[in-house]
């Protein structure tokens, strides 16, 4: 009879702790949701900066300067985005789920980068070379 109740005991405590975990992890990603939605920047930048889309000196010079803030601005994010995981109970899931909204973020972000250095590098490589004594 004692086994009995000590076994109801544990069993009630568990069931309470699985509740409070989940309302927990439930009320974490919600106050993840409501953060800036950096997703829809880095999609917005994909849409802009196209592949082939970088045709000339500007483009490519404004590309390179938006990159920079929303690359902190996804670096803070993911961070925030860590810390709302941990209070989660699949902890493991929900990192595992950020580090490919990190990969696929930091992927587009690589993509637009290269492209945009690729061709002002080019542009700098077509340049005439000055002669003996001639500048440009």
């Amino acid at each position: 009879m004692h086994k009995l109740i000590y076994s109801k005991k544990i069993m009630w405590r568990l069931l309470c702790g699985f509740l409070f975990a989940f309302l927990l992890g439930s009320f974490g990603s919600a106050a993840a949701q409501n953060g800036p939605k950096i997703d829809e920047v880095i999609e917005s930048l994909d849409k802009e900066f196209s592949f082939g889309s970088i045709q000339s000196r500007t483009i490519a010079e404004l590309a390179l300067s938006k990159l920079a803030p929303i690359q902190a601005q996804l670096q803070q994010s993911m961070l925030s985005g860590e810390a709302s995981c941990l209070d989660e109970f699949f902890t493991n899931a929900c990192l595992q789920k950020l580090q490919l909204k990190r990969r696929e973020s930091q992927e587009i972000l690589r993509r637009i980068s290269i492209e945009a250095k690729s061709f002002l590098r080019r542009q700098r490589a077509e340049k005439p070379v000055p002669q003996n004594g001639e500048s440009i």
